[in-house]
Parts: structure tokens; C-alpha cells; sequence
């Protein structure tokens, strides 16, 4: 539902919370492969590594209770 309301919208950015978690593989891959192509700027928060190659950086926030952060430039 995440992907489709932001297709319809095709807004300048999209946060995107797990939105893929429920998809195979393979459409997550089409999916990503089209909101990127038609220009939208993504913020993902995922657990799948494989996202990493549709973004350019990575926020990493420590647990350390200091609200301690890296930000990490992605190949």
C-alpha cells in the first residue's frame, strides 16, 4: 500500500517503514528499481541488506542511550 500511494502522489521524497518487509525478493527490486528511476528521494528503514544498493547513505543510530549516530556512505 506504502509503494502504491507513493506512485499515485509521486512526491519529491518518501519514508519508507518496513514497507517491503511482506514482498518477495524480486518485486522488492522492482519496486525500488521504479520509485528510484522516477526521481523520488527515499528514506528507508529496513532490516534487509539487499536495500543498501538503492541508497547512497546509510544512518546508523547507536543504542548507547546518549542518542549517539554514524552517517555511512554507501558504494
Amino acid at each position: 500500500v506504502c509503494f502504491a500511494r507513493v506512485f499515485f502522489h509521486k512526491p519529491a521524497f518518501a519514508l519508507l517503514d518496513e514497507s517491503t518487509s511482506a514482498v518477495a525478493p524480486e518485486a522488492e527490486a522492482i519496486m525500488y528499481k521504479n520509485v528510484t528511476s522516477a526521481g523520488i528521494t527515499v528514506f528507508s528503514i529496513a532490516h534487509r541488506p539487499a536495500l543498501r544498493s538503492y541508497h547512497q547513505l546509510e544512518l546508523i543510530y547507536i543504542g548507547d542511550g546518549f542518542g549517539g549516530y554514524q552517517i555511512k556512505e554507501l558504494d
